[in-house]
């Protein structure tokens, strides 16, 4: 099993099973897996006992999904009722929640930062501290995690699942294989990010512990040698923005990480523009640097752009802004 995904709660055995049926059914969703090991989790911290679903644990597990959009939501709650159905088929009584009714559309509206918060979340980063000794923290890791993720708009599961091999500093490229669309792209590795990388990794090279050089080792990795959580990458990002004081914008949702990813094609797309690219020629190159597989999750883009930049995209054609909102990509 990949080392990211290592399950340990009272239902591990049946996510484990869960997952290797669907492998051999030739299905190997890698958001399935993070949703999974987030309940995994919650179940852990919940100091659950029991080997089998109660709608209680559903129900205190949704009481903390505050920040999910309802895609999100509709996708996770997905997730419960395949791993239910799962265990039923194997003999075990055990709740299957309905699926999340407001799932059918996403109108979740992502929070776009500034080029000043930008910077401000990156200084911020830089100066992070622990109260306590915990031999767990990431925290060192932050300020390369952030700046790489708003540099080449990758997601934070497609970040954490990068290792040693997948990096040429001397190409300047990443290899990504942990994508979204089980697909593998190439991220480029800019003048302002390179010696970031470079950094860190000399930093994290210092420490004393085995096999954190091999090259299927993750790059990303927490004091112990281990790989990096998505949750502990999030918990510190709203530390900064909370320090930051940044928050929803008037009537908006509140900035999460994954904005991070929706900025850089914001502020990419607006520097092509203004660098006379025209938007119709930028939007195949926003797409690939993205790793969209349908270009037309790209043209939600220029609504974005126009609304954090007002005028600066001259659009000919009166339709070209009528799409759905932006998506989960």
């Amino acid at each position: 099993m990949d080392k990211k995904f290592v399950y340990t709660s009272k239902l591990a055995p049946y996510i484990q099973g869960f997952l290797k049926e669907r492998r051999l059914k030739g299905y190997n969703s890698s958001a399935l897996k993070w949703t999974l090991l987030e309940i995994d989790k919650f179940c852990n911290d919940y100091n659950m006992k029991d080997h089998f679903i109660r709608e209680e644990i559903v129900n205190k597990w949704r009481k903390t999904r505050t920040n999910d959009s309802d895609r999100s939501l509709y996708m996770k709650y997905n997730a419960w009722i395949q791993l239910g159905n799962y265990m039923r088929d194997l003999g075990i009584d055990c709740y299957v929640p309905f699926p999340y009714r407001k799932g059918a559309k996403n109108n979740y509206i992502p929070y776009i930062f500034t080029h000043e918060e930008i910077q401000t979340i990156f200084l911020l980063s830089n100066s992070l501290k622990i109260s306590y000794q915990y031999s767990q923290t990431m925290i060192f890791t932050m300020p390369a995690m952030l700046r790489l993720l708003y540099s080449t708009g990758l997601r934070i599961g497609e970040a954490l699942a990068i290792k040693n091999k997948d990096i040429d500093f001397e190409k300047r490229t990443i290899v990504i294989n942990d994508s979204k669309n089980n697909t593998q792209r190439l991220a480029a590795i800019n003048d302002s990010l390179l010696p970031v990388l470079l950094q860190y990794k000399e930093f994290r090279d210092k420490n004393p512990i085995e096999k954190i050089l091999l090259p299927e080792s993750p790059f990303f990795i927490t004091q112990r040698g281990k790989s990096c959580l998505g949750e502990s990458v999030r918990r510190w990002f709203c530390e900064i923005l909370n320090t930051a004081g940044i928050s929803s914008k008037s009537g908006g949702n509140p900035p999460r990480i994954h904005d991070l990813r929706h900025t850089a094609a914001v502020h990419s797309l607006a520097k092509m523009v203004r660098n006379n690219i025209d938007v119709y020629c930028a939007l195949p190159m926003i797409s690939v640097f993205l790793g969209h597989n349908d270009p037309r999750s790209t043209n939600n883009y220029v609504r974005l752009t126009n609304e954090m930049f007002p005028g600066i995209i001259q659009l000919e054609h009166p339709t070209f802004l009528i799409f759905p909102k932006i998506t989960q990509n």
